[in-house]
Protein backbone atom coordinates (compact mmCIF):
# COMPACT_ATOMS: atom_id res chain seq x y z
CA UNK A 1 0.00 0.00 0.00
CA UNK A 2 1.59 3.39 -0.60
CA UNK A 3 0.89 5.58 2.44
CA UNK A 4 2.59 8.50 0.59
CA UNK A 5 0.24 9.76 -1.40
CA UNK A 6 -1.73 12.67 1.23
CA UNK A 7 -1.41 13.88 4.60
CA UNK A 8 -4.50 12.33 6.26
CA UNK A 9 -4.87 14.03 9.53
CA UNK A 10 -4.56 18.17 9.40
CA UNK A 11 -1.23 19.71 10.48
CA UNK A 12 -1.27 23.12 12.08
CA UNK A 13 2.18 23.51 12.58
CA UNK A 14 4.26 26.48 11.62
CA UNK A 15 7.76 26.74 10.21
CA UNK A 16 10.40 28.82 11.72
CA UNK A 17 8.86 32.03 9.82
CA UNK A 18 4.94 31.41 11.04
CA UNK A 19 2.19 32.74 9.95
CA UNK A 20 3.73 34.16 7.00
CA UNK A 21 4.34 31.54 5.42
CA UNK A 22 2.86 30.92 1.69
CA UNK A 23 0.66 28.32 1.00
CA UNK A 24 3.26 26.69 -0.91
CA UNK A 25 5.95 26.76 1.59
CA UNK A 26 3.21 25.67 4.43
CA UNK A 27 2.47 22.71 1.85
CA UNK A 28 5.96 21.47 1.64
CA UNK A 29 6.95 21.71 5.25
CA UNK A 30 3.83 19.89 6.66
CA UNK A 31 4.34 17.17 3.81
CA UNK A 32 8.08 16.48 4.90
CA UNK A 33 6.72 16.53 8.63
CA UNK A 34 3.85 14.15 7.84
CA UNK A 35 6.75 12.00 6.32
CA UNK A 36 8.79 12.06 9.51
CA UNK A 37 7.49 8.36 10.95
CA UNK A 38 6.29 6.70 8.14
CA UNK A 39 8.43 4.24 6.00
CA UNK A 40 8.90 6.33 2.99
CA UNK A 41 11.27 9.00 2.19
CA UNK A 42 11.25 11.72 -0.59
CA UNK A 43 14.29 11.00 -2.76
CA UNK A 44 16.28 14.46 -4.00
CA UNK A 45 19.40 15.07 -6.13
CA UNK A 46 21.73 17.62 -5.71
CA UNK A 47 24.90 19.64 -7.58
CA UNK A 48 26.00 23.31 -7.93
CA UNK A 49 26.18 25.73 -10.56
CA UNK A 50 28.60 24.95 -12.78
CA UNK A 51 32.03 26.92 -14.35
CA UNK A 52 31.48 24.86 -17.13
CA UNK A 53 28.44 25.61 -18.68
CA UNK A 54 25.55 28.46 -17.83
CA UNK A 55 23.45 25.44 -16.56
CA UNK A 56 25.85 23.56 -15.81
CA UNK A 57 25.98 20.68 -13.31
CA UNK A 58 22.48 21.06 -11.60
CA UNK A 59 21.13 20.33 -14.84
CA UNK A 60 23.46 17.83 -15.62
CA UNK A 61 22.43 15.81 -12.62
CA UNK A 62 18.78 16.22 -12.76
CA UNK A 63 18.80 14.94 -16.22
CA UNK A 64 20.99 11.87 -15.32
CA UNK A 65 19.07 10.99 -12.66
CA UNK A 66 16.01 11.06 -15.09
CA UNK A 67 17.50 9.09 -17.45
CA UNK A 68 18.88 6.14 -15.46
CA UNK A 69 16.09 5.87 -13.51
CA UNK A 70 12.82 6.75 -15.52
CA UNK A 71 12.01 9.15 -13.03
CA UNK A 72 11.87 12.97 -11.98
CA UNK A 73 13.84 13.44 -8.55
CA UNK A 74 10.87 15.29 -6.12
CA UNK A 75 13.18 17.65 -4.33
CA UNK A 76 16.25 19.57 -6.37
CA UNK A 77 19.22 21.20 -4.30
CA UNK A 78 21.51 23.53 -5.98
CA UNK A 79 24.62 24.62 -4.83
CA UNK A 80 25.24 28.34 -4.97
CA UNK A 81 29.17 29.00 -4.14
CA UNK A 82 29.13 32.87 -3.83
CA UNK A 83 33.33 34.09 -3.21
CA UNK A 84 32.35 37.34 -2.79
CA UNK A 85 30.32 39.00 -0.04
CA UNK A 86 30.43 42.48 -1.90
CA UNK A 87 28.16 41.26 -4.99
CA UNK A 88 26.58 37.89 -3.25
CA UNK A 89 23.18 37.21 -4.47
CA UNK A 90 24.00 39.35 -7.44
CA UNK A 91 27.14 37.96 -8.55
CA UNK A 92 27.93 34.61 -8.13
CA UNK A 93 30.27 31.85 -8.21
CA UNK A 94 33.83 32.15 -8.70
CA UNK A 95 34.74 30.30 -12.05
CA UNK A 96 37.30 28.74 -13.28
CA UNK A 97 39.43 28.31 -16.65
CA UNK A 98 37.27 26.78 -18.78
CA UNK A 99 34.07 28.42 -17.09
CA UNK A 100 31.99 30.22 -19.64
CA UNK A 101 29.67 31.97 -17.41
CA UNK A 102 30.53 35.36 -15.42
CA UNK A 103 30.19 35.95 -11.59
CA UNK A 104 27.41 37.85 -12.39
CA UNK A 105 25.67 35.08 -14.23
CA UNK A 106 25.28 33.18 -10.99
CA UNK A 107 22.19 34.32 -9.55
CA UNK A 108 19.96 34.17 -12.49
CA UNK A 109 21.38 30.64 -13.73
CA UNK A 110 20.46 29.82 -10.44
CA UNK A 111 16.66 30.54 -11.29
CA UNK A 112 16.76 29.83 -14.41
CA UNK A 113 17.63 26.19 -13.67
CA UNK A 114 15.23 26.28 -10.94
CA UNK A 115 12.52 27.12 -12.81
CA UNK A 116 13.25 24.68 -16.00
CA UNK A 117 13.36 21.58 -12.80
CA UNK A 118 10.22 22.97 -11.98
CA UNK A 119 8.54 22.67 -15.33
CA UNK A 120 10.30 19.21 -15.82
CA UNK A 121 7.84 18.10 -12.10
CA UNK A 122 10.18 18.91 -9.52
CA UNK A 123 8.24 19.51 -6.73
CA UNK A 124 10.71 21.15 -4.08
CA UNK A 125 14.09 23.38 -4.16
CA UNK A 126 16.81 22.86 -1.83
CA UNK A 127 19.32 25.83 -1.27
CA UNK A 128 23.04 25.24 -0.27
CA UNK A 129 25.45 28.53 -0.51
CA UNK A 130 29.58 28.53 0.06
CA UNK A 131 30.72 31.93 1.31
CA UNK A 132 33.66 33.14 1.49
CA UNK A 133 36.08 34.32 4.35
CA UNK A 134 34.52 37.70 5.18
CA UNK A 135 37.64 39.02 6.97
CA UNK A 136 39.77 37.95 4.56
CA UNK A 137 38.05 37.33 1.51
CA UNK A 138 40.51 35.00 0.77
CA UNK A 139 40.42 33.09 -2.63
CA UNK A 140 43.35 30.87 -1.34
CA UNK A 141 43.00 27.55 -1.05
CA UNK A 142 44.47 27.70 2.59
CA UNK A 143 46.84 24.30 2.78
CA UNK A 144 44.37 22.83 0.35
CA UNK A 145 44.94 22.01 -3.72
CA UNK A 146 43.63 24.14 -5.86
CA UNK A 147 39.85 23.54 -5.15
CA UNK A 148 37.88 21.31 -6.69
CA UNK A 149 37.82 21.54 -10.58
CA UNK A 150 40.11 24.38 -10.38
CA UNK A 151 38.21 26.56 -8.38
CA UNK A 152 39.72 29.06 -5.65
CA UNK A 153 38.96 27.54 -2.11
CA UNK A 154 37.48 30.18 -0.35
CA UNK A 155 35.07 28.61 1.74
CA UNK A 156 38.46 27.03 3.19
CA UNK A 157 40.09 29.85 4.61
CA UNK A 158 40.13 29.08 8.43
CA UNK A 159 42.50 32.33 8.90
CA UNK A 160 41.32 35.03 11.46
CA UNK A 161 37.83 34.85 13.23
CA UNK A 162 35.27 35.30 10.64
CA UNK A 163 32.29 33.99 12.91
CA UNK A 164 32.64 36.11 15.25
CA UNK A 165 33.37 39.10 12.51
CA UNK A 166 29.76 38.50 11.13
CA UNK A 167 28.10 38.70 14.72
CA UNK A 168 26.16 41.85 15.64
CA UNK A 169 28.45 43.99 16.64
CA UNK A 170 31.44 42.43 14.85
CA UNK A 171 33.80 44.36 12.16
CA UNK A 172 31.64 42.53 9.40
CA UNK A 173 28.36 42.48 10.65
CA UNK A 174 26.79 45.36 8.07
CA UNK A 175 28.55 43.00 5.37
CA UNK A 176 26.52 40.39 6.66
CA UNK A 177 23.29 41.64 6.96
CA UNK A 178 24.08 43.33 3.29
CA UNK A 179 24.02 40.30 1.99
CA UNK A 180 21.36 38.66 3.97
CA UNK A 181 19.33 41.50 2.36
CA UNK A 182 20.12 40.32 -0.92
CA UNK A 183 19.26 36.43 -0.74
CA UNK A 184 15.76 37.95 0.30
CA UNK A 185 15.91 39.80 -2.39
CA UNK A 186 16.71 36.63 -4.95
CA UNK A 187 14.70 34.21 -2.64
CA UNK A 188 11.30 36.83 -2.76
CA UNK A 189 11.94 37.32 -6.94
CA UNK A 190 11.89 33.45 -6.92
CA UNK A 191 8.43 32.27 -8.67
CA UNK A 192 7.28 29.21 -10.72
CA UNK A 193 6.98 29.83 -13.87
CA UNK A 194 4.57 30.35 -16.45
CA UNK A 195 1.93 27.38 -17.40
CA UNK A 196 3.25 25.81 -13.71
CA UNK A 197 -0.21 25.05 -11.51
CA UNK A 198 1.35 28.06 -9.05
CA UNK A 199 2.25 30.09 -11.83
CA UNK A 200 3.15 33.51 -10.23
CA UNK A 201 4.02 32.36 -6.49
CA UNK A 202 6.96 32.21 -4.72
CA UNK A 203 8.95 28.82 -4.49
CA UNK A 204 9.51 27.24 -0.85
CA UNK A 205 13.07 26.97 -0.65
CA UNK A 206 14.74 25.38 2.10
CA UNK A 207 17.82 27.18 3.26
CA UNK A 208 20.78 25.65 4.20
CA UNK A 209 23.67 27.89 5.09
CA UNK A 210 26.45 26.91 7.07
CA UNK A 211 26.80 23.34 6.38
CA UNK A 212 28.64 20.82 7.84
CA UNK A 213 29.09 23.00 10.65
CA UNK A 214 30.59 21.00 13.01
CA UNK A 215 33.44 19.50 10.63
CA UNK A 216 36.71 21.12 9.87
CA UNK A 217 36.85 22.03 6.68
CA UNK A 218 35.36 25.39 5.94
CA UNK A 219 35.64 28.39 8.25
CA UNK A 220 32.39 28.33 9.51
CA UNK A 221 33.12 24.96 11.07
CA UNK A 222 34.28 23.51 14.02
CA UNK A 223 34.20 23.15 17.32
CA UNK A 224 36.28 26.28 18.51
CA UNK A 225 33.57 28.55 16.88
CA UNK A 226 30.12 26.61 17.47
CA UNK A 227 29.41 29.43 20.34
CA UNK A 228 29.43 31.95 17.75
CA UNK A 229 27.95 30.21 14.95
CA UNK A 230 24.81 29.31 17.29
CA UNK A 231 24.43 33.39 17.58
CA UNK A 232 24.94 34.27 13.86
CA UNK A 233 22.16 31.79 13.07
CA UNK A 234 20.07 33.29 15.25
CA UNK A 235 20.81 36.63 14.32
CA UNK A 236 20.48 35.54 10.77
CA UNK A 237 16.80 34.08 11.18
CA UNK A 238 15.81 37.18 13.30
CA UNK A 239 17.30 39.72 11.05
CA UNK A 240 15.19 37.49 7.74
CA UNK A 241 12.02 37.53 10.15
CA UNK A 242 12.52 41.01 10.26
CA UNK A 243 12.18 42.39 6.98
CA UNK A 244 9.66 43.67 5.13
CA UNK A 245 7.56 42.72 3.41
CA UNK A 246 7.89 39.65 5.36
CA UNK A 247 9.48 37.11 4.08
CA UNK A 248 7.11 33.77 2.92
CA UNK A 249 8.96 31.01 1.35
CA UNK A 250 12.08 29.94 3.35
CA UNK A 251 12.86 27.32 5.35
CA UNK A 252 15.74 26.46 7.23
CA UNK A 253 18.19 23.51 7.84
CA UNK A 254 21.10 23.04 9.99
CA UNK A 255 23.16 20.65 8.31
CA UNK A 256 25.97 18.60 10.28
CA UNK A 257 28.74 16.38 8.97
CA UNK A 258 28.96 12.86 10.15
CA UNK A 259 32.04 11.39 8.26
CA UNK A 260 33.55 10.38 11.29
CA UNK A 261 33.14 9.43 15.52
CA UNK A 262 34.74 12.84 16.29
CA UNK A 263 31.88 14.47 14.26
CA UNK A 264 29.05 12.33 16.05
CA UNK A 265 28.90 13.71 19.08
CA UNK A 266 27.43 16.97 20.78
CA UNK A 267 24.95 18.37 17.58
CA UNK A 268 23.50 20.04 20.89
CA UNK A 269 25.88 22.69 21.15
CA UNK A 270 25.55 23.37 17.51
CA UNK A 271 21.79 23.57 17.58
CA UNK A 272 20.76 27.35 18.02
CA UNK A 273 17.04 26.19 19.39
CA UNK A 274 13.34 24.99 18.06
CA UNK A 275 12.36 28.27 16.93
CA UNK A 276 15.37 28.79 14.77
CA UNK A 277 15.43 25.79 12.63
CA UNK A 278 12.74 23.38 10.83
CA UNK A 279 15.18 20.55 9.98
CA UNK A 280 17.89 19.11 11.02
CA UNK A 281 20.16 17.21 8.11
CA UNK A 282 23.40 15.49 7.79
CA UNK A 283 26.24 14.14 5.31
CA UNK A 284 26.33 10.49 4.73
CA UNK A 285 28.53 8.94 2.32
CA UNK A 286 29.20 5.55 1.59
CA UNK A 287 32.29 5.93 -0.52
CA UNK A 288 35.62 3.81 -0.76
CA UNK A 289 37.55 7.24 -1.18
CA UNK A 290 36.84 10.14 -0.09
CA UNK A 291 36.99 13.41 -2.04
CA UNK A 292 41.28 13.08 -2.26
CA UNK A 293 40.90 9.73 -3.27
CA UNK A 294 42.71 8.48 -0.26
CA UNK A 295 40.70 8.92 3.20
CA UNK A 296 38.02 6.11 3.66
CA UNK A 297 34.21 7.23 4.70
CA UNK A 298 32.18 5.57 6.82
CA UNK A 299 29.54 3.67 5.23
CA UNK A 300 25.49 4.81 4.49
CA UNK A 301 24.60 1.08 4.93
CA UNK A 302 26.35 1.29 8.48
CA UNK A 303 28.76 -1.26 9.25
CA UNK A 304 30.20 0.60 11.07
CA UNK A 305 27.44 2.26 13.01
CA UNK A 306 27.91 5.65 12.43
CA UNK A 307 24.95 5.69 10.04
CA UNK A 308 22.66 4.70 13.62
CA UNK A 309 24.39 7.33 15.51
CA UNK A 310 23.97 9.93 13.21
CA UNK A 311 19.99 9.41 13.51
CA UNK A 312 19.71 9.04 16.78
CA UNK A 313 22.13 12.28 17.39
CA UNK A 314 19.43 13.87 15.18
CA UNK A 315 16.34 12.75 17.07
CA UNK A 316 17.81 13.40 20.54
CA UNK A 317 19.13 17.22 19.14
CA UNK A 318 15.97 18.02 17.34
CA UNK A 319 13.06 15.47 18.18
CA UNK A 320 10.55 17.71 16.79
CA UNK A 321 12.15 18.64 13.57
CA UNK A 322 12.18 17.55 10.45
CA UNK A 323 14.86 15.36 9.54
CA UNK A 324 17.18 15.01 6.45
CA UNK A 325 20.07 13.71 4.67
CA UNK A 326 20.86 16.09 2.46
CA UNK A 327 23.92 14.84 0.97
CA UNK A 328 25.01 11.29 0.50
CA UNK A 329 25.79 8.87 -2.70
CA UNK A 330 28.55 6.40 -3.27
CA UNK A 331 31.57 7.01 -5.58
CA UNK A 332 31.51 6.26 -9.05
CA UNK A 333 34.15 3.42 -8.86
CA UNK A 334 32.36 1.77 -6.02
CA UNK A 335 30.86 -0.72 -8.18
CA UNK A 336 29.96 -3.20 -5.07
CA UNK A 337 26.91 -0.81 -3.69
CA UNK A 338 23.25 -1.07 -5.06
CA UNK A 339 20.94 1.65 -4.81
CA UNK A 340 18.02 -0.60 -3.42
CA UNK A 341 19.76 -2.32 -1.25
CA UNK A 342 21.42 0.16 0.39
CA UNK A 343 19.70 3.73 0.17
CA UNK A 344 15.84 2.62 -0.41
CA UNK A 345 15.82 0.04 2.02
CA UNK A 346 17.44 1.50 4.25
CA UNK A 347 16.11 4.75 4.45
CA UNK A 348 12.52 3.40 4.35
CA UNK A 349 13.04 0.81 6.69
CA UNK A 350 15.65 0.91 9.11
CA UNK A 351 15.30 5.29 9.55
CA UNK A 352 11.84 5.45 8.99
CA UNK A 353 12.12 9.34 11.00
CA UNK A 354 13.68 10.71 7.68
CA UNK A 355 11.72 12.35 5.60
CA UNK A 356 13.98 12.95 2.44
CA UNK A 357 17.74 12.18 1.39
CA UNK A 358 19.06 14.25 -1.28
CA UNK A 359 22.20 12.12 -3.71
CA UNK A 360 24.56 14.30 -4.27
CA UNK A 361 26.25 14.63 -8.26
CA UNK A 362 24.71 12.08 -10.94
CA UNK A 363 26.72 13.84 -13.77
CA UNK A 364 30.73 13.84 -14.33
CA UNK A 365 30.93 16.88 -16.58
CA UNK A 366 33.45 19.42 -17.37
CA UNK A 367 36.60 19.18 -15.23
CA UNK A 368 34.94 17.19 -12.17
CA UNK A 369 34.98 13.03 -12.59
CA UNK A 370 33.79 12.77 -9.40
CA UNK A 371 29.82 12.01 -8.96
CA UNK A 372 27.68 9.76 -6.17
CA UNK A 373 24.16 9.50 -7.52
CA UNK A 374 23.05 7.76 -10.60
CA UNK A 375 25.00 8.16 -13.54
CA UNK A 376 25.21 7.36 -17.41
CA UNK A 377 29.02 5.81 -16.59
CA UNK A 378 27.58 3.58 -13.80
CA UNK A 379 28.25 -0.44 -14.52
CA UNK A 380 24.96 -2.43 -15.84
CA UNK A 381 24.64 -3.65 -12.18
CA UNK A 382 24.02 -0.38 -10.88
CA UNK A 383 22.34 1.41 -13.05
CA UNK A 384 19.51 -1.56 -12.62
CA UNK A 385 19.99 -1.18 -9.19
CA UNK A 386 18.90 2.82 -9.14
CA UNK A 387 16.02 1.43 -11.61
CA UNK A 388 14.71 -0.68 -9.08
CA UNK A 389 15.11 1.65 -6.14
CA UNK A 390 12.82 4.36 -7.75
CA UNK A 391 10.56 1.16 -8.08
CA UNK A 392 10.47 0.70 -4.35
CA UNK A 393 6.97 1.23 -3.61
CA UNK A 394 8.07 3.66 -0.51
CA UNK A 395 10.35 6.28 -2.08
CA UNK A 396 9.15 9.11 -3.66
CA UNK A 397 10.37 10.68 -6.65
CA UNK A 398 8.29 13.80 -8.61
CA UNK A 399 5.38 11.40 -9.70
CA UNK A 400 4.30 10.04 -6.53
CA UNK A 401 4.89 13.55 -4.60
CA UNK A 402 1.53 15.14 -4.17
CA UNK A 403 2.74 18.63 -3.71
Amino acid sequence: MRIFSRPVVADTALPVIGANASTETLALYRYLRWLKGRPCVIWGVSDRLDIETPLGRMKESRTAFTTQTGRVPALLQVEYHDSNWTTGWTGGWTGGASGTGTPADGPANTAAEISAALTAGVKGIAVNVHMGNPVTGALSRQGQDGGQDGRPGYQYDRSESPVAAILNGGAQYAQFTAWLDRFYDWAMALVYPVGHAHAGARVPIIFRPFHECNGVTFWWAGSDRRSDLKTVWQQMVDYLKAKAPALTNVLFAMHMDSGDATMLQNWDLWYPGNSYVDGLAWSRYDNTTGNDGTSTYARLNDTDGMMDLAYSLAQATAPTKVLMVMETGYTNDDTGNLWDQRVANVATTRYPMLSAYFTWRCAAVGSSTLRWGPGSADSAARKASAAAAVLDPNVITADRCPL
